[in-house]
């Protein structure tokens, strides 16, 4: 007879019911308190959220909700930590919009819950971060009136409660997860309580309710201390009054959490528009709860202020997203404060086909200072009275929400609109000439489209088929079309790459990594580099794009490309090597930089290779890929490859040592010294020398660090994040990340982390294993004990 696992039990939000799932499923369909009062229902869904047996949601959407909303609401309660990519995937219609590594995409309108076709017992996935992944399973269980606000689109009805976990040392209750220990029966974080987590603190997480408890970066979501432990009297029984959810306090935070982890910042406030977060994934206008109330988006530098004003709450609370008069009303009516507002369409900016676009602008007319710029395709007046009322909730100009007594625009089809509503709330609308203001925009349009134009010509398509002849270009053309044709990325597996390898025209040997593009929903095609190194730099620093191409010094792929998308020389060759009159689209090289695009640098009859052994595979056998080796015209082909693929003969030969040097309270100023073979796996190296310098660090009476991440000293970004600099990150330890080989360190050079710096240099003569020295604290040279790891 085996063990009865118990069931998860949670906690109802309106009226404190606990139950198991099927006891709130039961619950949530006749709760009393659930419905807001004073909110019109409308109509929507509920929805059950689970990752695994013991962490699950309840919660209701309206069904003009988009997955936008819903990938918010998770990453806010359950998920962010590092602005990792998302995925949903519903039957055949999916949203890839978040997941593009190549090129910078404008937002696309996302189809509503109700457009995507949603019904009772449908079922779909979820997927944050493709690297250390959580999955979530979301599961339709019915189609009812729900009473959403404008500030809560996604509303919470349920959640789990916090699981009992032990210490995995005494059974105590567990206060900290080991964020690279993982049980070897549950696979979950080693789990720690206070007193037993203590010699490893720098590398454990906060124990919080959440599926991504303990991986990578993660410290807890915007909710963590609702709902409370489940007091044993209360089992089954809903409260006669239930209290509000306690206000989240700050969480208790290792010196490696603080040094580390990347923030997120608040969302700007806007009404009734939605606007694109660092993670590609729109933010509904509304005030972040939590976090500094000023904060820095790190890549504008635009300020983003948090309104904590219950006006500001109320303004937001309207059901039907119009604004809330009698908030704004409340607000202070500055007699002293008078504002310009004017908007002016700024033709030939954008493509026709994405709208004329305005800028919209409110100044101080006292001093004037800009309070306000606003650049919106196809704006209307209504659009710019947002704006407006966005701009006295900011308190745009006194650092305040009010009012301003005046307002002055030379636009006669806005003074009318604003009047209209600004007027009620005794704000005097006065239409008048401002000749200065028509210089001014003059001036503007000049320099925005002088930058536009110089950037468009940065991001102008380049030419790749040049230099190639009629063959060439005429097999490039035909190999694309297999590819689409045979749909490769069902069968290869969308984290483990292949690897080509060939003989250059000048006799020295050449090779490319690749993944095919497509099943985790990017541009269709293949991601190309030119080394190993440079698949783990953009691995690594996908979370910033910039950084990513700055570390990689550019971003190469092949993808199925619009005829806009090409130079015009190019696409005509295409069209003249067979690609038909109606056919869309085409096979693509292209090169992303920090600066823009670039000439691409990978062969042509390389790519071409590649393309058809990929997609002679996927024509054979529409099993998953699990190897490959063939070789197609000169050049090889094999599937995986890994780090070790990448090394020379050269690099090959004699060993590799490293010595990293740390400095810090408590932590031994004497260098590690690691010497080992140059194929050996940095995780597996750097993972038995930790277990052995703790085994000896009581008997030394002396704590050494060996870095879990290496970043490097001189590839960053100033102020590119709220700790200051971000630097671009070479190696990453954590669950998932690709590996790199001591003789790939070697490349590298000099790299650090926030305790220690690490330099690895060839040596010669040959080693089997791992040897562990500690050297001087004055020099390098390796004094006992000598340890060889086995």
């Amino acid at each position: 007879m085996t063990a009865r696992r118990p069931q998860s039990r949670g906690m109802c939000r309106a009226c404190g019911f606990t139950g198991t799932k099927a006891a709130m499923t039961r619950h949530q369909n006749t709760c009393p308190q659930r419905p807001l009062p004073r909110v019109k229902a409308r109509d929507g869904y509920r929805l059950r959220i689970t990752a695994n047996s013991r962490y699950w949601l309840d919660v209701e959407v309206p069904v003009s909700a988009t997955l936008d909303d819903l990938d918010g609401f998770l990453r806010g309660i359950w998920l962010e930590c590092c602005g990792h990519l998302s995925e949903f995937s519903i039957g055949p219609q999916e949203d890839h919009d978040d997941f593009d590594p190549f090129r910078p995409r404008r937002k696309r309108k996302q189809p509503t819950l109700e457009e995507l076709g949603l019904g009772a017992g449908d079922r779909f996935d979820y997927t944050y971060d493709f690297g250390s992944s959580t999955n979530l399973k979301l599961t339709v269980q019915a189609r009812e009136p729900v009473t959403t606000t404008a500030r809560d689109t996604v509303r919470l009805l349920a959640r789990n409660l916090p699981p009992e976990l032990g210490c995995q040392e005494c059974g105590a209750p567990a206060r900290w997860a080991h964020s690279w220990e993982y049980d070897d029966l549950t696979g979950q974080p080693t789990l720690y309580c206070d007193r037993h987590g203590e010699q490893t603190r720098d590398e454990q997480l906060p124990v919080v309710n959440s599926p991504r408890m303990g991986v990578c970066a993660y410290e807890g979501g915007n909710d963590d201390d609702w709902p409370p432990a489940e007091a044993p009297e209360q089992a089954g029984k809903a409260p006669a009054a239930q209290k509000g959810p306690a206000q989240k306090g700050p969480a208790q935070k290792s010196p490696a959490q603080k040094a580390s982890a990347e923030k997120t910042s608040a969302p700007k406030t806007t009404p009734k528009k939605a606007r694109a977060s660092e993670t590609g994934t729109p933010t509904r206008g509304r005030p972040d709860r939590d976090g500094p109330p000023v904060t820095v988006e790190p890549d504008t530098g635009d300020a983003i202020i948090r309104i904590d004003s219950p006006l500001a709450a109320a303004f937001f609370d309207a059901d039907d997203g119009d604004f809330d008069l009698d908030a704004l009303r409340a607000l202070p009516l500055d007699p002293n404060l008078v504002w310009i507002v004017t908007s002016r369409e700024l033709p030939s900016l954008l493509p026709p086909d994405e709208g004329i676009p305005s800028v919209t602008l409110i100044l101080n007319a006292v001093t004037g200072q800009i309070l306000t710029t606003e650049l919106i395709p196809d704006a209307t007046p209504d659009d710019v009275l947002d704006v407006v009322l966005d701009a006295m909730l900011d308190g745009t100009s006194a650092g305040v929400p009010v009012r301003p007594r005046r307002i002055l625009t030379p636009d006669a089809a806005l003074a009318p609109v604003l009047a209209d509503i600004l007027t009620d709330l005794d704000i005097q609308v006065n239409q008048q000439a401002m000749p200065e203001i028509d210089g001014m925009f003059g001036e503007m349009t000049a320099q925005i489209s002088t930058g536009l134009m110089d950037q468009q010509a940065a991001y102008a398509p380049r030419a790749f088929l040049t230099d190639a002849d009629d063959a060439t270009v005429r097999a490039f053309q035909q190999a694309g079309t297999r590819f689409m044709a045979a749909a490769p990325w069902q069968t290869f597996p969308p984290d483990r790459l292949l690897r080509a390898s060939w003989t250059a025209p000048d006799g020295t040997p050449a090779q490319l990594y690749a993944l095919v593009m497509g099943e985790l929903g990017q541009e269709y095609g293949l991601a190309l580099y030119p080394d190993w190194p440079a698949y783990v730099q953009h691995t690594n620093n996908s979370f910033n794009t910039d950084l990513a191409l700055l570390v990689t010094g550019g971003l190469e792929s092949l993808t199925m490309s619009t005829e806009a998308e090409f130079d015009p020389q190019d696409w005509a060759r295409l069209r003249a090597a067979g690609l038909g009159a109606r056919t869309k689209k085409a096979p693509s090289l292209t090169r992303f930089t920090a600066t823009g695009t670039a000439p691409a640098r990978t062969p042509l009859h390389a790519v071409t290779a590649l393309l058809n052994a990929v997609a002679e595979r996927a024509e054979r056998r529409r099993t998953t890929v699990t190897s490959l080796k063939t070789e197609l015209d000169g050049v090889q082909i094999q599937f995986p490859a890994g780090p070790r693929d990448d090394l020379s003969p050269a690099e090959r030969e004699g060993s590799v040592r490293i010595v990293a040097h740390s400095s810090g309270a408590y932590l031994s100023s004497r260098p590690v010294i690691l010497t080992g073979p140059p194929d050996m796996l940095l995780s597996r190296a750097f993972g038995a020398a930790r277990k052995w310098l703790h085994e000896k660090e009581r008997s030394l009476n002396e704590r050494f660090h060996l870095p879990y991440r290496l970043e490097s000293p001189d590839i960053l970004i100033e102020n590119g994040n709220m700790f200051g600099d971000l630097h671009a990150r070479m190696w990453d330890s954590h669950v998932g990340a690709p590996n790199l080989t001591l003789a790939h360190l070697v490349r590298l050079g000099t790299l650090m982390d926030e305790l220690a710096t690490v330099q690895a240099t060839r040596q010669p003569g040959t080693v089997d294993d791992l040897t562990l020295e500690l050297g001087d604290e004055m020099d390098s040279d390796p004094t006992p004990p000598n340890l060889r790891l086995h």
